[in-house]
C-alpha cells in the first residue's frame, strides 16, 4: 500500500525540474509518515529502511553541505547501530569542512552518549571537542563528555586506581580556589561518583545540591548537562532511599527532555525518538512507588506500556527487564503476580542496588502471601544481603573518610605548593625592590622595604605553621574515630555472645539442682515410716510444684533466647487436635485451685487433624491454661476449639471465670516480664513465650474482649501449612 503511494507520488511530478522533483519527493515522504503512524507496527519497521533509502535520494539531490547536514541527521536519527556510528562520523565530517561547530558539537555528544561502554570512542569524542574553537558550548559540551566518561570509569575502578584518580583530579582543580564554575561542576561530578560508590550520606547530597546550583548559575542555559545531573542525582537518591526527591528530580528530568524535543522538532529533526530516555524516567518513578499516589503509579505505568507499544527498542527493554511490572504489581499489592516474575531475575551473590531491591520486593510479597515455602527462600536470601550489607559497611564508612582524608592530604599538598610559589614571588619580589632601591634610592628605603617583606613573610610562615596543625589534628581526629569504632562493634560482639552463653549455661546449670531436690524429697518420704509418709508427702507435692514452676520458667527463658536466636526447632506434622486438649488438660489439672472444674466442650465431638508441631501448640494451650488456673479461684475453666475463615484456621479457646482482665490491659500482659500486679504468681514470661511460638506457627495469640466474665485468650492455627 505504501509503495504503491510513493510510487504515485513520484510519478506525479516526475515532468518537473529538480526543484519539483526535490518537493515531489518530500510530498511523499509526509504522505508516508502519516500512514506509518496508523498501521501496524511491523509496517513501521519495514517503513524505517523505506525512509531511510528515501533520504540517501535526497541526498544525492541536495545542492550543498548545509542541506546535506539536515538530511544527515534524519538518516541518523533512524539508523541503529553500526549504521548510526558511521552515519555519526559522516556528519561530523561534514561539518568540520563547513565549519559547523554546532552540528559538530551536537553529533559529538550524541555520539558519545550511544557508546557507553566504548572507551576509545568516548576519549575520540573528547579529544575531538577540545580541538574545536572555544566557545560556551564547546566547553559545556566537553564537560558533559568528561562527566560522561568519570561517571562511568570510576565506580569501576580499584582502591588503588581512584586514589591515583582523586590525587590527580585534586592537583587539577584546587577545591580551595576553584572560581571557574566548569572545572567545579566537573570536580563535583566526579567526588560525587566517588562518594556515591563507597557510602550514600548527607555529603553527597550536600554536593548534589552545590552541582544544580552551579549548572544553573552557567551563562547559557545547556539541557544536556541539567539531562546529565539529573540522572545522576535521581540514582543516587533512588539507592538512599529518598523517593520523594527521586520523584521531584524526576519530573524536572522529564520537563527537560520535552525541552529537547520541542527544540528539535523545531531544529526540523522530525525523526529524532526520545522514548527511551522518557522510558528509564518513568521506569525509576515508579521504583519508588512508595512515595507516588495510586492514581499517579497508573498514569506512569500506562505511560510505560504506550511507549513500549509504540517503540520496538522500549519493547525490547520492556521484555528484557520488567521492573515497571514489578514495581507496579508491588504498588498494587498483587503479591502472588509478583513472586514468579522476581524469582527468576535475582542474582544469588550480587550486591547492587537492582538486585537488592528485587530481594526486598521478594520478601514483602512471600510475606504477605503467607506462603511458607516462599517466605524461607526470600527469608534466606533477604538474610544473606543483609549480612553482605552490614559486613560492607564499615568497609564503606571507612572508605568514605579515606577519601575525605585523601582530600584533606592533597589539599594541605597543595597549600604547601601555592606557599612555595608565594615564597618564590616574594623572593622576586624582594630582590627586584632591592634592585630598584639601590638604582633610586639609598640604604635606607633599601633597609625598610626589606624589614617589611621580612615580616610578612614571618607572618605567612606562622599561617603554613598554624594550616600544617590543624590538619594534623583533623587527621588525628579521624583516626580516633575509626579506632573507636571499631572498638564499639567489637564490645558489642562480645556483650551479645556473653549474654547468649550467660543465659544458657545459668539455665542448664539451675536445671540440674532443682531434679536433684526433686529426687532427694522423693526419696525422703519414701523412706519415712506410714505414719509420717501423709504428712510429709504433703510438703514433698509443695516441693514438687514449685519446682515445677521454677523449671516452667527456666524453660521460658531457654525458649526465648532460642526464638531470639531464631533457633527453635519447628517440626510440622499432622496431629491430632483431642491428643493436644487432653495433654494440656491433664497437665495442668495440679494447678487448680480446690473448687475449681475444668470443662472440655468437645469432649464428644468427632476428632480434627491439622498440620503443626503438637509440643509447641500444647505448650502453647498449657500455658493458657496455667495461666488461667492461676487466677481463677473458683468457678469453671473452659477448653474448646473450633474451625474459622471457612475451614482455613483453628481456634482454641480458654474460658475461665477469674478476676479478669482491666480494659486497655489486653495487650500490655503479652510484654515480657509484664503483670498487672506485683503479688501475681510467676515472672510474666508465660503469655509473651505463648505468643512467640504462636507466631512461630503461623498463628497467634489475643484476649477476647467481648468476654467480662472472667477472661477468655484465643488460639489460632493454620489448619494446613
Amino acid at each position: 500500500m505504501l509503495t504503491v503511494i510513493r510510487n504515485f507520488a513520484d510519478k506525479a511530478f516526475n515532468q518537473s525540474a529538480l526543484y519539483q522533483n526535490k518537493m515531489s519527493r518530500l510530498i511523499s515522504l509526509s504522505i508516508f509518515l502519516l500512514i506509518s503512524s496508523i498501521i501496524p507496527q511491523t509496517i513501521v519497521a519495514f517503513n524505517r529502511e523505506e525512509t531511510i533509502k528515501s533520504l540517501k535520494n535526497d541526498l544525492v539531490e541536495d545542492k550543498n553541505a548545509t542541506d546535506s547536514i539536515i538530511t544527515l541527521f534524519d538518516i541518523f536519527d533512524l539508523s541503529i547501530g553500526e549504521q548510526r556510528n558511521s552515519t555519526g562520523e559522516l556528519i561530523y565530517q561534514t561539518a568540520i569542512r563547513i565549519g559547523d561547530d554546532h552540528a559538530a558539537l551536537d553529533v559529538l555528544r550524541v555520539m558519545t552518549s550511544m557508546n557507553p561502554d566504548n572507551d576509545s570512542i568516548q576519549d575520540l569524542m573528547l579529544k575531538r571537542v577540545q580541538e574545536l574553537p572555544s566557545s560556551e558550548k564547546q566547553r559545556q559540551t566537553a564537560l558533559y563528555i568528561a562527566i560522561k566518561i568519570a561517571t562511568k570509569r570510576i565506580p569501576e575502578m580499584s582502591d588503588e586506581e581512584r586514589r591515583a584518580h582523586l590525587e590527580s583530579l585534586v592537583k587539577k582543580h584546587n577545591p580551595d580556589n576553584l572560581n571557574d564554575p566548569y572545572a567545579r561542576i566537573e570536580y563535583l561530578f566526579n567526588l560525587c561518583s566517588y562518594l556515591y560508590s563507597a557510602e550514600e550520606g548527607s555529603l553527597l547530597e550536600q554536593h548534589l545540591t552545590e552541582l544544580k546550583d552551579l549548572i544553573d548559575s552557567l551563562p547559557e542555559k545547556n539541557s544536556f548537562l541539567s539531562n546529565a545531573f539529573y540522572t545522576h542525582a535521581t540514582n543516587a537518591y533512588i539507592t538512599n532511599g529518598r523517593f520523594d526527591k527521586a520523584i521531584e528530580l524526576n519530573r524536572k528530568l522529564l520537563s527537560v527532555i520535552e525541552n529537547i524535543e520541542r527544540r528539535y522538532r523545531s531544529d526540523g529533526r522530525r525523526f529524532k525518538s526520545f522514548d527511551t530516555y522518557k522510558y528509564t524516567c518513568y521506569s525509576r518513578m515508579l521504583s519508588a512507588y512508595k512515595s507516588l499516589k495510586p492514581g499517579e503509579v497508573d498514569i506512569y505505568y500506562n505511560r510505560v506500556l504506550s511507549l513500549a507499544a509504540q517503540n520496538p527498542e522500549v519493547s525490547k527493554i520492556f521484555r528484557q527487564q520488567p521492573m515497571p511490572t514489578i514495581c507496579y504489581m508491588m504498588a498494587k499489592k498483587r503479591y502472588n503476580e509478583v513472586i514468579p516474575i522476581v524469582k527468576p531475575l535475582i542474582t544469588i551473590g550480587m550486591t547492587n542496588p537492582a538486585n537488592s531491591y528485587l530481594i526486598e520486593a521478594y520478601k514483602e510479597a512471600a510475606d504477605s502471601t503467607n506462603n511458607i515455602h516462599e517466605q524461607f527462600e526470600a527469608l534466606k536470601l533477604y538474610t544473606e544481603m543483609l549480612k553482605t550489607r552490614i559486613r560492607t559497611k564499615s568497609v564503606e564508612h571507612f572508605r568514605e573518610l579515606q577519601i575525605r582524608y585523601d582530600i584533606d592530604k592533597l589539599r594541605n599538598e597543595n597549600q604547601n605548593l601555592e606557599l612555595e610559589k608565594r615564597g618564590a614571588k616574594i623572593a622576586q619580589h624582594r630582590a627586584t625592590i632591592v634592585y630598584t632601591s639601590i638604582a633610586l634610592a639609598g640604604a635606607l628605603t633599601l633597609l625598610l622595604i626589606v624589614y617589611v617583606l621580612y615580616r610578612r613573610s614571618k607572618r605567612l610562615a606562622k599561617d603554613v605553621i598554624d594550616t600544617n596543625a590543624t590538619l594534623k589534628t583533623e587527621r588525628d581526629n579521624l583516626k580516633a574515630t575509626q579506632q573507636e569504632l571499631i572498638e564499639a562493634r567489637d564490645k558489642a560482639k562480645n556483650a551479645e555472645r556473653v549474654k547468649t552463653d550467660f543465659i544458657n549455661n545459668m539455665s542448664h546449670e539451675i536445671k540440674t539442682p532443682l531434679h536433684a531436690i526433686v529426687e532427694y524429697t522423693h526419696l525422703i518420704t519414701d523412706c519415712v515410716d506410714a505414719e509420717k509418709k501423709k504428712y510429709l508427702t504433703r510438703f514433698s507435692d509443695i516441693i514438687t510444684l514449685n519446682t515445677e514452676l521454677l523449671l516452667t520458667i527456666v524453660n521460658d527463658v531457654l525458649d526465648i533466647a532460642s526464638i531470639e536466636n531464631s533457633k527453635m526447632n519447628i517440626r510440622i506434622r499432622t496431629e491430632s487436635v483431642k491428643s493436644i486438649c487432653r495433654f494440656a488438660i491433664d497437665s495442668t489439672n495440679k494447678y487448680l485451685s480446690p473448687g475449681v472444674r475444668m470443662i472440655f466442650e468437645n469432649a464428644d465431638d468427632p476428632d480434627i487433624s491439622i498440620k503443626t508441631d503438637a509440643h509447641r501448640a500444647e505448650q502453647v494451650l498449657l500455658n493458657l491454661l496455667v495461666n488461667a488456673a492461676k487466677f481463677t479461684t473458683q468457678g469453671t475453666i473452659t477448653v474448646g476449639y473450633q474451625l474459622i475463615s471457612d475451614g482455613k484456621d483453628l481456634e482454641f479457646s480458654v474460658t475461665d471465670t477469674g478476676s479478669g482482665i482491666p480494659r486497655g490491659s489486653e495487650e500490655i500482659i503479652f510484654e515480657r516480664f509484664r503483670q498487672l500486679s506485683s503479688q501475681d504468681q510467676g515472672c510474666g514470661l508465660g503469655l509473651y513465650i505463648s505468643r512467640l511460638i504462636a507466631r512461630l506457627l503461623n498463628g497467634d495469640v489475643e484476649v477476647d474482649t467481648s468476654y467480662r466474665k472472667g477472661a477468655r485468650f484465643l488460639f489460632r492455627l493454620p489448619v494446613y501449612q
